[in-house]
């Protein structure tokens, strides 16, 4: 996948990722950003239109430190999580960040039995939580099923509010 780069024009903030997954070589997280805004249920970004963000094993994200993202427009930004015995999560969600601001990604597997992903979008200035995003419980899909689950915000798709200094 490509890595995602801030427009060179308009104005930009500054992300973070703090996720972790626990320190086994089959756990790992990704962030994609992707340009296809539409996440309603059953649909999720091409992987033609998705660059990555950060990726992250342990407590290591790569990149490390903040990084500059694109502000004041909706981004799609897709968490995708694979833990052990092939369980995966994806929560999705579009958001729009403030110019200027400087926001963190905390959270990450949350639970090795399960494969639980969690994840907060924080302002790193103030220290307030502006979103916190949870997969829902977890079951063995069945034969027909994806194994893959996925948190959508609402029917329309699951737009968050811009986020604030």
């Amino acid at each position: 996948m490509t890595p995602y780069k801030a427009p060179l024009e308009g104005p930009r903030a500054q992300l973070k990722s703090e996720l972790s997954t626990h320190a086994s070589y089959n756990e790992w997280l990704s962030v994609s950003v992707s340009t296809d805004h539409e996440c309603l249920q059953g649909r999720v970004g091409a992987p033609s239109k998705e660059t990555a963000l950060f990726s992250v094993h342990s407590s290591t994200s790569r990149p490390d430190g903040y990084v500059d993202i694109a502000a004041d427009q909706p981004l799609h930004l897709i968490v995708s999580g694979l833990a052990s015995a092939g369980r995966r999560c994806v929560i999705e969600f579009n958001t729009q960040f403030a110019a200027q601001g400087r926001y963190l990604l905390k959270g990450g597997i949350a639970d090795a039995d399960s494969g639980w992903c969690r994840v907060k979008v924080i302002n790193a200035d103030t220290g307030a939580a502006l979103a916190e995003f949870e997969t829902p419980t977890q079951v063995t899909p069945a034969p027909t099923e994806s194994p893959s689950w996925r948190q959508f915000m609402a029917r329309q798709g699951c737009f968050l509010a811009p986020a604030e200094h």
